[in-house]
């Protein structure tokens, strides 16, 4: 089966587990934006291209290297230039630019008649910006133009967040490095930066950080990973449900356009996770392809010919087995050979060179102490996911007897929680009679305090009544006058 398929890049069970991974696609900025430029943003929320891609920071869909990191170590090596092949539970899935587009909706088609170079100046601040041809990056709009964009017009600070969108977020550059003076022209005129073919530059610049990613993956303690990986995972999410479970949860059920707009959550999935669905996965779904028009409708759509893209004959292969229905459980991939010089020892492992850490927001590594969850049910859903793969595997029971074991367990539960539900009802209620007993004592017993109480009462005469003896008493005695005349 030599050269009849393409390789994996590691052997399945060997896949390195990653410390850090600098993922530029970060979203802090444009969380101060929602404080610092509420309404510019809101603005930009509303905008038909850009909405979508915002709803990821509205929606507080967590970002989860370790799965992204996961499925870069699961690819097949193919010559194709513009698509990715990957491996899950020995079964194969394409991302393309037709799955990129899926998951963005963002505009891959060029615009020939687009003139990008010619621009109006309104003597504004990015009028003066390319006038100059000044050097800015978000390093500076965050610590120095934000101070001081108040003093701007309300439609260069609307520039300055489409900027920080499409600069930090979809071209997801590192902070330090300086916007093109391209995208700065684009902005100065709304319409024609809709009609630039952003999905196709953003989808490039991804693909090509990703086979960076790759080079050497064995060997690397971390990497830097440029560009819109929010859409990798997304897409992820949308190709292996049960992968999109554990991450997060849909909002609506049947949404196949712009689908980075349907997810929220906040899981937290470990590479023990992902290891654990992939090896019960025999039964699992997965989508080889996904298009804009539902899974599966579509898998070379002519819109997304590209026409420098290589043939490989090994991924004809691949597809024609998935349209055959293949059952890949049996099937063996082979893996590249790792140059012999590639084994490193100890020390040297400690001298591996890796890439600046940005400041602006930690790398994706492992925390100590537990994180407060914005989507509390995640854990629950993801435990009880692997607890059902887990019972599903077991090959050597048959049906019939899962069926009965499945029975019984129901049976003997349920009969295990009336019981306790019974217990619990009738230790209530015994309460409630020695409590009721108890107030009934209390009310017919006579306290000693209340005797005393009486006794002492009727011992002291009432105040009227000695009144009167004493007056009785001086009528009857003589008085002073009368005892000095006798």
């Amino acid at each position: 089966m030599a050269n009849l398929f393409p390789k994996r890049i590691l052997e399945e069970g060997t896949e390195t587990k990653m410390d850090k991974i600098n993922n530029t696609c970060r979203h802090t900025i444009l969380e101060t934006l929602k404080v610092v430029l509420k309404d510019e943003y809101e603005e930009v929320l509303k905008d038909p291209v850009f909405g979508p891609i915002l709803a990821i920071v509205e929606n507080k869909l967590v970002y989860s290297g370790k799965n992204i990191h996961s499925f870069i170590c699961k690819q097949l090596k193919v010559s194709k230039l513009h698509e990715l092949w990957f491996v899950f539970a020995n079964r194969p899935l394409r991302f393309s630019m037709q799955e990129f587009y899926a998951v963005t909706g963002l505009k891959f088609r060029e615009e020939p008649e687009l003139d990008v170079n010619n621009w109006k100046s309104d003597k504004g601040f990015w009028s003066l910006v390319l006038t100059k041809n000044k050097k800015i990056n978000l390093l500076i709009i965050r610590d120095e133009l934000l101070k001081v964009c108040n003093e701007w017009t309300y439609v260069d600070r609307v520039r300055l967040v489409y900027l920080c969108v499409i600069h930090g977020f979809v071209i997801a550059k590192d902070l330090r490095v300086f916007i093109p003076q391209e995208f700065i022209r684009l902005v100065m005129d709304f319409e024609k930066m809709r009609m630039y073919p952003r999905g196709l530059r953003a989808y490039d610049e991804l693909i090509a950080s990703i086979f960076k990613a790759r080079e050497d993956l064995h060997l690397k303690n971390s990497y830097v990973l440029d560009g819109f990986s929010y859409a990798l995972q997304i897409w992820i999410m949308e190709a292996i449900p049960d992968i999109g479970s554990m991450v997060g949860k849909k909002i609506k059920k049947k949404m196949t356009k712009v689908r980075c707009r349907n997810w929220k959550g906040s899981g937290k999935v470990s590479y023990q996770d992902i290891t654990s669905l992939e090896s019960h996965f025999d039964k699992g779904q997965l989508f080889p392809f996904i298009s804009s028009t539902g899974s599966l409708d579509a898998i070379d759509n002519a819109e997304f010919f590209r026409e420098d893209e290589k043939n490989d004959e090994r991924v004809g292969r691949i597809v024609a087995l998935i349209g055959a229905k293949q059952d890949w459980r049996q099937f063996t991939w082979e893996v590249e050979t790792l140059p012999p010089n590639m084994e490193l020892s100890d020390s040297e492992e400690d001298d591996v060179g890796e890439p600046a850490v940005v400041a602006e927001e930690p790398a994706v590594t492992t925390k100590r102490g537990k994180r407060k969850l914005i989507d509390p049910g995640a854990e629950s859903r993801k435990k009880e996911l692997l607890c059902q793969w887990a019972a599903e595997h077991n090959s050597g029971v048959s049906g019939e007897m899962k069926s009965f074991i499945e029975g019984l367990f129901t049976s003997s539960f349920n009969s295990f929680t009336e019981l306790v539900k019974k217990d619990i009802q009738e230790r209530f209620d015994k309460f409630d009679n020695e409590i009721t007993l108890l107030k009934e004592k209390v009310s017919q017993t006579t306290g000693p305090s209340d005797t005393v109480g009486k006794d002492r009462a009727s011992e002291i005469p009432c105040p009227s009544e000695t009144l009167g003896k004493e007056q009785e008493k001086s009528s009857l005695s003589p008085g002073p006058s009368a005892a000095k005349r006798k």
